[in-house]
């Protein structure tokens, strides 16, 4: 029985192997690096070189452009929710449940109001670099698909667009 037990590994192992071999695609392989970064990487071989030169460019900073003027919210209407959006930063401020009410009677908001400035609120566009991110979050967006602030998707389907 142990011959059994070692062949079937041995077996499993020859299978993954092949499959890891033939069907698998390559993982991509790294570009090559550009001539400038690879100068950048080398040893200086002169001891004149300032410290401007070590040191990475600065960019300048872009302008915020805004496609309307001034901050909005758009309620948008279905059969079981109501969402608040906003069109700075492209956020959900509400989220109500319309089946569903909390101790006062109200439909539960699952978006919570009183978050720390550090934490993401919900729907927040993040990147990995930090002022991206904040140019993301106060950026005022254009909004298509509501009229006058109201989007009423209970008999049909629409389309909200930032």
């Amino acid at each position: 029985m142990e011959r059994r037990v070692l062949a079937a590994t041995v077996l499993a192992f020859l299978v993954l192997y092949a499959y890891n071999t033939f069907l698998v695609p390559p993982a991509p392989k790294k570009a090559a690096e550009p001539p400038a970064a690879a100068a950048a990487t080398q040893q200086p071989s002169s001891s004149s070189t300032s410290a401007s030169d070590t040191t990475t460019p600065t960019l300048p900073a872009v302008q915020t452009l805004t496609s309307e003027p001034n901050e909005r919210e758009i309620v948008v209407e279905t059969s079981t929710v109501e969402v608040v959006f906003t069109n700075r930063g492209a956020r959900a401020l509400h989220w109500r449940l319309k089946n569903y009410h909390d101790d006062q009677g109200k439909p539960v908001d699952l978006v919570p109001t009183a978050l720390p400035p550090n934490q993401p609120s919900p729907f927040a566009l993040r990147v990995d670099d930090p002022q991206i991110s904040s140019r993301l979050e106060s950026a005022i967006y254009r909004i298509e698909g509501d009229s006058s602030g109201r989007v009423d998707a209970t008999t049909s389907s629409a389309t909200l667009a930032f």
